[in-house]
């Protein structure tokens, strides 16, 4: 069924924008397939159309075509190279490493191995992905899986078992070696959650680079200094976790509480703004001329690698209005 399958893909990359060249191989590759039938040409547009719509959408209703995130994040090509091959290594795509077996596949067939290959250079290009494991990689499994199936049929079964067992060999590395890590990630976010309620329970304008759990933890209202949910603060210079937050944009929001993150095993410094931090934004904080004398710290997490401190306004800001630069 091409055209439901190239809708599918279409729907996918009408999400994740990262998505749209996979989508589009797909939708293409199933149009050269398929193209004595009459409506072969719909699976090319039924790719491309939802993520054109998606982006009128946003045009109409947020003045952009792209998800905020896109300029918040600035791709870093070389992390994103970095991801890609990992996830090429963890991931699975060993199994279609099989060149002769390729080449003996119909051409419908191949689209599927070459949309996953598109797939890998894309997400480099975005820059891959700050949060761990093989997150990206995951919308296109389904595909890589029924591309290893089609490369098996035309392989013998020793050389379909080494190629499909260095496949495992690396998905179990992440299982038993990261995994365990990863699983504890949620429980660890409701440790803090649960230390630092009280002293954010009073807070009226929080920032934090971590927006999530403390917007779990507080009614106030959030400042988001990676930009992701703040258009303003995504057109800073830096990328997710170095954006260059201006000395007076604290004062313009009236933020009244900071939550910032202490590098792994570091204490708390006197002053504060002495400390380590683990991301760059952070730092840039710490750095704004002042600061030590208008922000307290009021509490933090017991967890040794997942530090938070929590400072407290303890001199009226001023009403100075924020532009960006």
């Amino acid at each position: 069924r091409p055209r439901a399958a190239a809708a599918c893909a279409g729907l996918a990359a009408s999400l994740r924008p990262e998505l749209l060249p996979w989508a589009a191989v797909l939708g293409v590759g199933l149009y050269l397939a398929d193209r004595r039938s009459p409506r072969a040409w719909l699976s090319p547009i039924l790719a491309a159309a939802p993520f054109l719509l998606t982006a009128c959408i946003r045009v109409a209703a947020f003045g952009r075509p792209a998800p905020l995130s896109i300029y918040a994040k600035a791709p870093d090509l070389a992390h994103g190279a970095a991801y890609a091959l990992a996830c090429a290594l963890l991931a699975g795509p060993p199994a279609l490493l099989a060149p002769l077996a390729l080449r003996r596949l119909s051409p419908l067939a191949r689209v599927l191995p070459a949309s996953v290959l598109v797939h890998l250079l894309a997400i480099a290009l975005a820059g891959g992905d700050w949060m761990p494991l093989s997150r990206l990689m995951v919308p296109v499994l389904p595909s890589l899986a029924l591309a290893a199936l089609l490369v098996a049929q035309e392989s013998r079964l020793p050389v379909t078992a080494a190629r499909v067992g260095l496949a495992l060999a690396g998905q179990l590395y992440v299982l038993l070696a990261i995994g365990p890590v990863a699983a504890r990630v949620g429980e660890d976010r409701f440790r803090v959650l649960d230390e630092l309620r009280h002293p954010l329970s009073t807070a009226r304008v929080v920032a934090s680079l971590d927006i999530g759990w403390v917007g779990a933890a507080t009614p106030a209202t959030i400042v988001d200094l990676a930009g992701v949910t703040d258009p303003a603060i995504a057109a800073l210079p830096g990328g997710h976790t170095t954006k260059r937050i201006p000395a007076n944009l604290l004062d313009a929001r009236e933020v009244d509480t900071l939550v910032l993150l202490l590098a792994p095993g570091q204490p708390l410094a006197d002053p504060w703004t002495s400390s380590r931090f683990a991301r760059g934004v952070e730092s840039w904080i710490a750095t704004t001329p002042g600061i030590a004398q208008e922000f307290a710290p009021v509490a933090e997490t017991s967890l040794p690698d997942l530090r938070y401190v929590v400072l407290r306004r303890i001199t009226p800001g001023s009403s100075a209005p924020f532009e960006v630069p």
